[in-house]
């Protein structure tokens, strides 16, 4: 499991990420972390992905006021670019990913 601090250090290096924020319990967040896991095995590495469950993450869930999932989050140069909650199909995923 990919700790806050590790997520954190990439954001504030300026490094491209993405954070998926999902929760068992809710069907649609399984289904688009079954999307969000296939887009991320097929990413170039220019991205960094981060899958994480927001009952591991209170911190991170808190910082960024996350208060609807699913959730996707997408960070450039230390700031939060975007954001997207609900459903998000693969090809909007992957559009969401060219910043």
């Amino acid at each position: 499991m990919v700790r806050n601090k590790q997520i954190e250090s990439r954001i504030r290096n300026g490094d491209k990420v993405v954070i998926y924020i999902w929760d068992y319990l809710y069907g649609p967040c399984m289904i688009l972390k079954t999307i969000f896991d296939r887009v991320s095995k097929t990413n170039k590495g220019d991205v960094n992905m981060y899958s994480i469950n927001v009952d591991d993450s209170k911190n991170l869930i808190n910082n960024y006021n996350v208060r609807s999932i699913p959730k996707v989050l997408i960070f450039n140069k230390g700031k939060l670019v975007n954001s997207k909650v609900g459903m998000v199909g693969e090809n909007k995923l992957k559009n969401l990913l060219n910043f």
